[in-house]
């Protein structure tokens, strides 16, 4: 890989709002999870660029976040001996707690999974593509609530260190239109 610049970097409008709307979860072991991401320009193109493991569409569950509460953060990590990584931590804030969710929520702080972060600016970010992102914390239904507008909600912390940044994949569009992905439509209500 050359280390050399070879171009610079103009200012960007403030047009990039943050936060996270919506994530899509796979389980990491799943035999068709992603096994590539292949870019042109540095994003997806509208059907193409993401293989899964076995060349088949892979089910990816849509979990829809509180759009000010939740983030995803990378992290550049650098040793001295040349080694750099991409710590790539999401704190995911899902509104609302039911019995049925609690079931959910507990099968994704068990897990390993893959998970496509759909931001407030319409990007698709994908995380945990050859490492798994692992559940490392978070708070389970009441938040310490204690006032009528107290959050109740689940909170879970995901973390995972890869050799490179999280994938730029375009719009929902451009990740929900991969041939090997295909969204769920079952859903816990609450």
């Amino acid at each position: 890989m050359a280390c050399s610049v070879t171009k610079g970097k103009a200012r960007y409008c403030k047009i990039q709002p943050g936060g996270i709307e919506k994530v899509y979860v796979i389980d990491f072991f799943d035999a068709n999870a992603a096994d590539t991401l292949t870019a042109t320009a540095g994003v997806l193109t509208a059907s193409s660029g993401l293989t899964s493991k076995s060349s088949s569409a892979g089910t990816y569950f849509p979990f829809t976040c509180d759009p000010y509460l939740s983030s995803m953060n990378q992290t550049i990590v650098v040793n001295e001996s040349g080694g750099v990584g991409f710590q790539q931590d999401l704190e995911l804030v899902f509104k609302g707690i039911s019995g049925a969710a609690d079931l959910e929520m507990l099968n994704l702080a068990n897990g390993t999974y893959q998970i496509a972060i759909l931001g407030n600016d319409g990007i698709v970010y994908f995380c945990g593509l050859k490492k798994g992102l692992i559940c490392t914390g978070g708070s389970f239904g009441h938040n310490g609530d204690k006032a009528l507008s107290d959050n109740q909600a689940y909170t879970l912390t995901f973390s995972c260190i890869e050799q490179s940044p999280a994938q730029n994949c375009g719009t929902d569009t451009n990740f929900t239109g991969q041939g090997d992905v295909s969204i769920s439509t079952s859903l816990v209500t609450g």
